[in-house]
C-alpha cells in the first residue's frame, strides 16, 4: 500500500472511527481530490474495489503478494495507469470488519466518499451525460461486485447517469436482484456496453502461472445460466486460471474498454510526476498500460 501510495499520490481517509473495531473504515483517495473535493465533478474517477477476505485496500491477494510480486498481485498498475490518464483514484477498504461486515463497511464507505452526489436532488438519469461532468468508471473484482450492485439498487439515480464503465473481475453480482426489484436502470447498465466481465479460466494447462493463456481477451460462450445471473454482458476470458490474478492478466483489456469511454482529447500521455499539470486526459491507445513489458 505504500507504494501505491507514494506513486499514486494517495492518501488514507478516514470513513468511520474504529468504535468497538480493531480499526477505523478508512479508503486510498487521490491527493489532489482532497484538496480540492470538486475535482470530483469535473474529472473521471476511478473506483476501485477489492473481493472478499483478509485483502485490504488495493490488495487482490496476499498470498501472490508474498510468493509472486506486487504488481500481478495488487491494484499498482491500475493505480499507475490511472494517474497517467488524470483519473482520480479511490479504493476502498470494505474488508476492515470483516466479511460479515463487508456490506455495512461499503456502504459507509460510498456514502462518506461521494457524498457530494448523494446529496443532490436527482433527475431523471440519462444515457449519455457530457464528458468531464461526474465520470465514474468501476474495477471491481469478486464479492465487490456483488456489494456494488447490491448499493445501486438503492441509490442508482445518484450513480448510474455519471456511470461511464465498468469492468467486473469474477464478479459474484446476480442481475436478477435489479430485476425483482423493477430497477431497469441498474439492469440496463449491466448488460449494456459500458460494462464488462472478466472471467476466470477453467483452463490452466500454463506451464507457468505467470503465463498468461493464449484466450485472454478472447470472448467467452455463455450458457443459460450464466446468462440469467448475469444477463447479457460481454464476457472475456480473463487469460488466467487463478481467481485472485484475474485483474493483472486482464488489465490491458480492462484498460482498453475504459478507454473506449474516457475523453479523446489528448495528444500524449502524461508522466507519472507530473502531479500538478492540468492537462487534457489521455485518448484511447495512447499511452497504453500493456504496450510494454512488465
Amino acid at each position: 500500500q505504500e507504494v501505491m501510495i507514494r506513486d499514486g499520490g494517495l492518501e488514507w481517509v478516514t470513513i468511520a472511527e474504529a468504535g468497538n473495531n480493531p480499526e477505523p473504515i478508512r479508503a486510498l483517495v487521490s491527493r489532489r481530490l482532497l484538496e480540492d473535493e470538486s475535482r470530483l465533478d469535473k474529472e473521471p474517477t476511478l473506483l476501485i474495489a477489492t473481493g472478499k477476505g483478509k485483502v485490504r485496500a488495493g490488495i487482490f491477494s496476499r498470498q501472490h503478494l508474498l510468493t509472486s510480486g506486487l504488481e500481478c498481485s495488487t491494484a499498482l498498475p491500475v493505480v499507475r495507469d490511472a494517474k497517467k490518464r488524470k483519473m482520480n483514484v479511490i479504493m476502498v477498504d470494505p474488508n476492515v470488519h470483516g466479511d460479515r461486515l463487508g456490506m455495512v463497511t461499503f456502504e459507509k464507505s460510498m456514502e462518506h466518499l461521494f457524498r457530494r452526489w448523494e446529496k443532490e436532488e436527482c433527475s431523471e438519469p440519462s444515457s449519455s451525460p457530457p464528458f468531464n461532468q461526474k465520470d465514474l468508471f468501476v474495477l471491481s473484482h469478486s464479492q465487490s461486485g456483488a456489494q456494488l450492485a447490491r448499493y445501486l439498487l438503492d441509490k442508482s439515480e445518484h450513480y448510474i447517469p455519471h456511470i461511464r464503465a465498468i469492468a467486473f473481475t469474477d464478479s459474484t453480482h446476480n442481475i436478477q436482484w435489479a430485476k425483482s426489484q423493477n430497477k431497469d436502470s441498474l439492469k440496463e447498465l449491466l448488460e449494456s456496453d459500458n460494462c464488462v466481465y472478466f472471467k476466470c479460466s477453467k483452463d490452466n494447462s500454463s506451464d507457468e502461472l505467470l503465463d498468461p493463456l493464449p484466450s485472454v481477451g478472447e470472448p467467452v460462450d455463455t450458457d443459460d445460466f450464466w446468462k440469467h445471473r448475469f444477463g447479457n454482458i460481454k464476457t472475456f476470458c480473463a487469460g488466467t486460471s487463478e481467481h485472485s490474478l484475474t485483474n493483472w492478466f486482464a488489465r490491458c483489456h480492462i484498460w482498453d474498454h475504459f478507454d473506449k469511454h474516457l475523453p479523446r482529447v489528448m495528444s500524449k500521455p502524461s508522466s507519472l510526476d507530473d502531479e500538478d499539470d492540468d492537462s487534457s486526459l489521455i485518448s484511447p491507445n495512447q499511452g497504453r498500460p500493456c504496450g510494454e513489458s512488465s
